[in-house]
């Protein structure tokens, strides 16, 4: 006949409601210490184990890292949105300047002639128009 002799370590436990001890394979105990499921002493008593406290801060480092990288990345798109809207103020008020160029020389915006009289109002009735163009 024969035999097959399966080791496995047992961990030592004592109640803390009762104080009997006891033993537990040490993978059912690794598996109730990452899942913070209860288990049972042998008369009864529910036990679970408690988040150790380098555990407990290393918990708190990663959450406040993750709301560092969440700021981090907030702050860039807020930086990104804001110069966006810088270059397309700009991009518009040279577009500006540009379409009252054209209208003080008396261009039409729609069919790009120019008219003689519009260009002569603007430069005796408005002299300051074009000048005053980045008002």
């Amino acid at each position: 006949m024969t035999s097959i002799y399966a080791t496995e370590t047992l961990e030592v436990h004592q109640c803390g409601k009762c104080g009997v001890s006891f033993a537990m394979p040490t993978t059912f105990t690794a598996e109730k210490r990452e899942n913070g499921e209860a288990f049972y002493c042998p008369n009864g008593h529910a036990r679970v184990f408690r988040e150790s406290e380098a555990t407990r801060l290393r918990r708190q480092l990663d959450q406040a890292k993750k709301r560092q990288e969440w700021a981090e990345g907030r702050e860039m798109h807020q930086r990104d949105q804001r110069e966006a809207a810088e270059r397309s103020n700009a991009a518009l008020r040279g577009v500006i300047t540009k379409q009252k160029k054209r209208a003080a020389a008396g261009v039409c915006q729609c069919c790009q002639r120019t008219f003689q009289n519009v260009a002569d109002h603007m430069r005796t009735q408005h002299p300051d128009y074009v000048e005053g163009v980045a008002r």
